[in-house]
């Protein structure tokens, strides 16, 4: 991963960007997927932030070729409180999969929000909700909790 954070000056509506880079290879039993993926964070007034995304996956399948498939994601981060932030994000892609003698693919768009709560100590709670619409009319519904702690 590479990233670089640029203050801006001026009093304009951005305080400064923060550009990363990550890439991953991923392995399986009978596949290797490869993920690069570029983001802009964008910092506002207010503490609110936008992030952007492009990612481009490449599924290659032991006898059943390789292929390329973007996703693209928006996410806006804000305060609530001193204790509490809030989120909200929307996101769009395709996904392969394989079975032993095919690969499959599907396209689908979510949306979703959460809250994070922050607690004494250098810990926090944060909470999402999420649901995606896949092709062929499915659709999956995400719920999560996680626990942090910073030292």
């Amino acid at each position: 991963d590479a990233g670089l954070g640029v203050p801006l000056k001026g009093g304009g509506p951005i305080r400064g960007l923060e550009l990363n880079y990550e890439q991953r290879w991923l392995s399986f039993d009978e596949a290797l997927v490869v993920t690069a993926r570029p983001t802009v964070v964008v910092y506002l007034p207010r503490d609110w932030r936008a992030t952007f995304s492009v990612a481009v996956a490449r599924s290659a399948f032991e006898g059943l070729g390789a292929e390329w498939r973007p996703s693209t994601s928006a996410r806006v981060s804000f305060p609530v409180t001193a204790a509490v932030s809030g989120h909200g994000f929307l996101a769009t892609g395709t996904e392969n999969f394989a079975l032993r003698d095919q690969i499959g693919r599907f396209s689908a768009r979510t949306a979703g929000g959460g809250v994070r709560i922050s607690l004494p100590g250098g810990q926090d709670v944060s909470f999402y909700l999420a649901r995606q619409w896949r092709d062929q009319g499915r659709v999956q519904t995400s719920v999560g909790v996680w626990h942090g702690v910073r030292f």
